[in-house]
This record gives C-alpha cells, sequence and structure tokens, in this order.
C-alpha cells in the first residue's frame, strides 16, 4: 500500500525542507480544500507515476501518447509547459510504501524532458542510476533515433539509452540493473502503479450500448454496461452487491439489472424497479450512473488496487452520501483496494469513520509564495474537537478547518 508521495517543484508545490510536501496516505484518503489548493495537482503526480511504471516515455506520459500496450494516455493537465512549478526547470517526486521500500525519480523538463536520476529502495539495499549525455552509444540497451544518454547504476555499470526511448528505470531497464534481491520488490512496485486507476465518470458516455466484448470500464465510466454484463456472469455475488448498493441509492429501487443485446453484440443495462418498469442507461440520472460506474469499478478493478477519484459525491442527494463512505470503507477492507479522492463535500466528511476522518488531507496554498502545502488532520491539535464535536459539516463547511490548518 502506498503510504506518502513527496512533491517537490510539482506543478503547486514548492521544493526544500519549508515547501517540499509530504501527503500520506491511508486505507481510504480524501483530499480537502479550497479551489485550486492543489488537490488535483497532487493526483496528477500519481498519474505521472502510473505512466511512468509501464513503461511509456516520460515526455509521453506528460503530453499523452501511446504506451508499448498500444494504450492511449490523455497526458497531464499542463502537459510538459506546466508540469514543473513556474520558474523552475524540473520536479522530483518521491513515493514510500507499507512493504518498507520507496522510490523517488528526478525528471527536467526544460529545455526537453530528461530523466536525471532515479532510486528504488528496500531497507539496505538500493537501486541508484542517474544520467548523463553521452558522445557515443556503448552496449544499447534500445535503439532509435535522438540523443544518447548514459544510464549508470551500481557496480559501474552503465546501459545506453536514447532520448527517443527515455524512459523511467522502474517502467524499464530496471532488473538489468539492479540486484537480484531488489527484483522482488521491483516487481510489486511496477505492478502496483501499473494497477492505478484513474476514473472521470461521464454519464454522457455511460448511456450508449457499448460492444460485449469492450475491455475495461474506461477513464470516463463507457464501457459500464458491459463490464456488468460480465460481472453478471463470472461473478454473481459481487453483481449482486452492486445491485444492492444502488438499491440504496435509488428512491424505487433497481430491484434487479437486466441487459439489453441487439444482433452485433452490443448491450445496455437497464434498472428493473420494484414496480417491474425498465428504466434504460439512457433515461437514468447523472447521479445514479456516476455512483452505478463507481460501484462497479470498486468491484471489478484487480485487488489491491489504487484508485484516483474526483469528487465522487457530485450529483448525489445529501441524504444518500452516506453511502459513499459506507462504500469507501467495506470495498476498500474487503477487497484490498486503496482508494484516494478529492471532495468539496463537507456531508461526505461528516460520516466518514474515524480512522478515515483522521487520514483526511487538507490543502491549502501559502499566501507569500503561492506553493501548496497540506495536513492530515488527525494531526491537528483540534482534531479531537473536530472528532467529537458532533457538527464535522458545519465546522468544515464554515472554513474551520482551513483556519485550523
Amino acid at each position: 500500500m502506498l503510504t506518502s508521495l513527496h512533491l517537490e517543484n510539482w506543478k503547486s508545490f514548492g521544493a526544500g525542507e519549508a515547501a517540499g510536501v509530504v501527503v500520506p496516505f491511508g486505507r481510504v484518503t480524501l483530499f480537502v480544500g479550497p479551489n485550486a489548493s492543489g488537490k488535483s495537482n497532487a493526483l496528477d503526480a500519481l498519474r505521472f507515476l502510473h505512466g511512468a511504471a509501464t513503461g511509456l516515455a516520460l515526455e509521453d506520459v506528460l503530453r499523452g501518447g501511446v504506451g508499448p500496450n498500444g494504450t492511449e494516455t490523455a497526458g497531464i493537465r499542463g502537459k510538459i509547459a506546466e508540469s514543473a512549478r513556474v520558474g523552475t526547470t524540473g520536479f522530483r517526486l518521491s513515493t514510500t510504501w507499507s512493504n518498507g521500500s520507496a522510490h523517488e525519480i528526478r525528471v527536467e523538463t526544460r529545455p526537453e524532458v530528461v530523466l536525471r536520476a532515479e532510486k528504488t529502495s528496500a531497507g539496505e539495499f538500493v537501486l541508484q542510476a542517474s544520467f548523463r549525455e553521452a558522445e557515443e552509444p556503448t552496449a544499447n540497451y534500445s535503439t532509435g533515433p535522438g540523443k544518447v544518454f548514459a544510464l549508470e547504476g551500481p557496480d559501474d555499470l552503465s546501459i545506453s539509452i536514447t532520448q527517443a526511448q527515455h524512459a523511467s528505470v522502474l517502467g524499464g531497464v530496471a532488473h538489468l540493473l539492479a540486484p537480484k534481491v531488489l527484483a522482488p520488490v521491483l516487481d510489486a512496485m511496477q505492478v502496483a502503479l501499473g494497477r492505478l486507476t484513474f476514473l472521470a465518470l461521464d454519464p454522457s458516455k455511460m448511456r450508449e450500448y457499448r460492444p460485449i466484448a469492450s475491455g475495461g470500464l474506461g477513464v470516463a465510466g463507457e464501457n459500464l454496461s458491459p463490464v456488468l454484463h460480465r460481472l453478471q456472469r463470472d461473478d454473481a455475488r459481487a453483481f449482486r452487491d452492486v445491485v444492492d448498493w444502488v438499491d440504496e441509492l435509488v428512491e424505487l429501487g433497481p430491484g434487479d439489472i437486466h441487459f439489453e443485446t441487439t444482433q452485433l453484440d452490443d448491450v445496455m443495462l437497464s434498472f428493473v424497479e420494484a414496480s417491474g418498469a425498465k428504466v434504460s442507461a439512457r433515461s437514468l440520472s447523472d447521479g445514479t450512473l456516476r455512483f452505478l460506474g463507481l460501484v462497479a469499478a470498486l468491484h471489478v478493478v484487480p485487488k489491491e488496487s489504487i484508485v484516483l477519484l474526483e469528487e465522487p459525491d457530485v450529483g448525489l442527494h445529501p441524504s444518500r452520501v452516506r453511502l459513499l463512505a459506507e462504500l469507501f470503507d467495506n470495498v476498500a477492507e474487503a477487497r484490498n483496494l486503496q482508494i484516494i479522492a478529492t471532495t468539496h463535500s463537507p456531508t461526505l466528511l461528516a460520516h466518514l469513520s474515524p480512522e478515515t476522518l483522521a487520514n483526511v488531507v487538507a490543502f491549502s496554498r501559502h499566501r507569500d509564495d503561492g506553493t501548496t502545502r497540506c495536513t492530515r488532520i488527525g494531526d491537528l491539535p483540534a482534531f479531537d474537537r473536530l472528532r467529537s464535536g458532533g457538527d464535522v459539516e458545519h465546522l468544515i463547511s464554515t472554513g474551520w478547518l482551513e483556519r485550523a490548518s
């Protein structure tokens, strides 16, 4: 499980002891704070690490491109030009993990995207690689046009790579350089980052027939119908759990979810209400589709995945927001997931368990230099008042948390 992310000169985050920011994580971690305080920037850093771990060239991770497995990536908000903080030429991102391992990557973005250094460690074992521009190739690991860089690892081992395929060590040549004892650590970290799932559910893309053979849910949830169609076939218990969660949300309740298929092997879901009436995905509300997509995602992503969400409470009635808090705690624990989400909902925070509430991270911008700061609210001296005050929603909606942090 991911336990922390350290950001230096990434977007709105500064550098040095005073401004470099460490974001702590629990099983479920919610980011709160005013608009433009840096919450989404922290999620973008995790998306960057995900792209790096898949072996995509770092330039393509930032600007968007096609990965080694043919999967397209949209890139990071701001692309290359705005990935590093204004006035700087690069950034550093570091992570720590519950198994005691750690990873650090330092990237320059100007005048071109270059990986300058990368380190992975587990206890006393360390893989540290640095890059320098080389005059000519030595033992080429990869070929292609572009400048040649020397990757220098332990034991004076050096491998040449080209700028055209300049990727993270973790996502590429790590096993060629690392001591054998680090191989399981590298595998676990690469798998964890590779499984990271980002959801930006868009109901307008969830309302049409989709091919039954479609792949995963998709960032926008566009494959919701085929994903649930497969879940019904392959795991009846999980499918029933999805229906039960949505039954709690919808007033008349979908006693079931049925599927309409076409001769072209396309499929669309329909709710079957208590009266027996069928309501297709085309007629379902935005909030219902978002919640259904979220519940489906948490049931079908691989176990031990990290799931990133932007404002999952959007479109939910205040009396139903409590379901999100219950969903996060119950499903995350049952499937060993890690959930990281942004929210502007005091109602959601009011329904969190004490442990999850303590792991909420409050973001703010420093008035002097504009850099982002963050605080785990369980570490605030005033946290006991927040937890036992009996009116968490009122305290947060009136700005108490921002003043306390």
